[in-house]
């Protein structure tokens, strides 16, 4: 299991009148999650588990048989989400993803495991680790190379990636945007899991920083043997609105009350009681 980290991003706007200021949007903010679990899964290797420093979706050769399937979850119990908030899903290219041989894109369907998911026998459920996740009890999974179980999971969208140019360097960031971030989230335990997958061809690898790639990076990259370096790329981030904490929206609106108050003790343009 790996620790959480949450960062949380408030926005205050400030309005400016001719000789008035007032806080304003004190309503919501902006929250940023990292992954606690992330994986991959193949199905021509259905009982290995594969929770390195990359997220692999696709690999060399031009088959559909290549192409893996990404399990990603993120706790949300630290955060009061806004009503109806969509999210962004963030993921950063850790390996140049350019081949000369076959230059080409990559369509990356996600999809969201149901909020009301039950696991089947043998697989695993809302609580599963990158520690156990393979191809034969990942939850919500079915037996294809590139889709997921329907009764279990909702189709979000589609992204594309380039295997070629700038966007296809090291560090390069992808989201992706989905609504309803709360129809997906358990209400359980707070969290949301997301599962990648892709059927285009192409003789190209896709590879995603996982959560554990840099502390995997710096173990290597520290190891003495230059041949073993990586990159050291952060892993999957989600970002969404929240509804800040009510001290914060108190302290603010303080804040602007006693502003207004000693502009009237001081004899400050204002409206006046």
């Amino acid at each position: 299991m790996k620790v959480v980290k949450n960062h949380t991003m408030r926005l205050t706007a400030i309005i400016l009148f001719p000789s008035l200021a007032i806080v304003s949007s004190l309503n919501a903010g902006v929250a940023l999650a990292t992954a606690i679990e992330d994986a991959y899964v193949l199905a021509a290797d259905p009982n290995t588990v594969f929770n390195d420093e990359q997220l692999l979706v696709k690999r060399e050769r031009n088959n559909g048989s290549v192409s893996r399937k990404i399990w990603i979850k993120f706790d949300l119990s630290e955060f009061t989400l806004a009503a109806d908030t969509g999210a962004t899903l963030n993921l950063k290219i850790s390996d140049p993803v350019y081949d000369p041989s076959s230059p080409s894109s990559h369509s990356v369907n996600v999809y969201a495991l149901n909020a009301n998911f039950t696991a089947s026998e043998g697989e695993l459920g809302r609580d599963w680790s990158d520690e156990l996740l393979t191809f034969n009890n990942a939850p919500g999974n079915d037996s294809s190379y590139t889709s997921t179980d329907s009764s279990d999971t909702s189709f979000l969208g589609s992204f594309t990636t380039q295997s070629s140019g700038p966007t296809s360097n090291v560090g390069t960031i992808y989201s992706f945007e989905f609504s309803n971030l709360s129809t997906y989230t358990n209400s359980g335990d707070s969290t949301i899991t997301l599962i990648l997958t892709t059927s285009s061809p192409g003789d190209s690898n896709l590879k995603f920083a996982s959560s554990e790639n840099i502390q995997i990076a710096e173990a290597l990259n520290n190891d003495g043997d230059p041949n073993n370096d990586i990159p050291a790329v952060t892993g999957p981030e989600l970002q969404f609105s929240v509804v800040p904490e009510p001290a914060h929206a108190t302290l603010l609106l303080g804040l602007a009350a006693g502003w207004l108050v000693s502009r009237r003790k001081l004899g400050g343009v204002g409206p006046r009681l």
